[in-house]
């Protein structure tokens, strides 16, 4: 059944609507029409139709967030976005696997944003052979976008990706982002030994200008030696440090005094560690 939208109780609903930041389209779809009726009734009631970019931010947000990074949680943010964010144009786009939703709520809670996360079916395509559950934000703003660009987020930043110009008391928090967003920490049985277990922690990136940086930071930090950036295929190349005691040294230094990051990265750290996290506090 069509619906005419005649009456003065739709006209007012319409109306309603509108002004609690519904877009036409929006209340198109509640009422199975499309926005060309919506937007008569608007002119008819002499609405101020808003523009498109007035339509986008009826979402709060802090668009001056990025605008210095003077805290633990900005620079962890900013290490997030380096790894797993997607600038384009005006837009700030990120989106993660279902099951990392929450860290994307701690994310809109440290915008002070009432933004909506959105969720996806992706795939399968390339690698994924099946279809993907994917939660995800996509932020129009200018101020926002600008201002990463000046820290080194922007399009197409596979390859150019730079480290930040940062404080050094934010180095661990960035690179605790950067970490959750493309790093790993696995076990491997060590060649001469296959009895025996050890710890390895990875980082991934195409850049190899920034993975060089952390590297030096974390021998800095650590007493890590310096090793070999392996390339993995033509434009990639990974950061990996083997060992229970050089992985605990780097595990201190993500997470000591941490406040903000990826819940099952940290768990998945002390669980490979396990029983060593006690026994090597006195051997280091």
């Amino acid at each position: 059944m069509k619906i005419l939208l005649n009456t003065d109780f739709e006209r007012a609903q319409v109306i309603e609507l509108y002004q609690q930041k519904k877009s036409s389209i929006e209340i198109g779809k509640i009422f199975g029409v499309s926005t060309k009726p919506i937007l008569r009734i608007l002119h008819e009631e002499n609405q101020v139709i808003r523009s498109r970019s007035e339509a986008r931010r009826h979402f709060r947000r802090n668009s001056n967030f990025f605008k210095v990074i003077d805290s633990e949680r900005k620079a962890y943010w900013l290490g997030f976005l380096a790894a797993d964010g997607c600038v384009h144009k005006n837009y700030l786009n990120l989106t993660l696997q279902q099951s990392d939703s929450e860290i994307l709520e701690k994310f809109i809670i440290d915008l002070d944003s009432n933004i909506i996360i959105k969720s996806y079916t992706e795939g399968p395509y390339g690698l994924h052979k099946f279809p993907t559950l994917t939660s995800g934000v996509c932020i129009c703003d200018s101020q926002l976008v600008s201002d990463l660009h000046k820290l080194g987020i922007t399009e197409r930043k596979t390859f150019s990706l730079q480290f930040p110009n940062i404080e050094s008391q934010f180095y661990a928090p960035f690179i605790r982002g950067f970490f959750d967003g493309d790093g790993c920490v696995s076990i491997i049985n060590d060649s001469k030994y296959p009895t025996v277990q050890s710890a390895v922690f990875l980082i991934g990136c195409a850049s190899f200008p920034f993975l060089s940086m952390v590297q030096e930071i974390l021998m800095a930090e650590c007493n890590l030696n310096k090793t070999k950036l392996y390339p993995k295929g033509k434009n990639f190349f990974s950061l990996q440090y083997g060992g229970n005691r050089q992985c605990l040294r780097i595990y201190h230094f993500l997470y000591d005094e941490a406040n903000i990051y990826l819940e099952r990265k940290k768990a998945k750290f002390e669980q490979i560690l396990g029983n060593r996290l006690n026994q090597l506090e006195i051997a280091i």
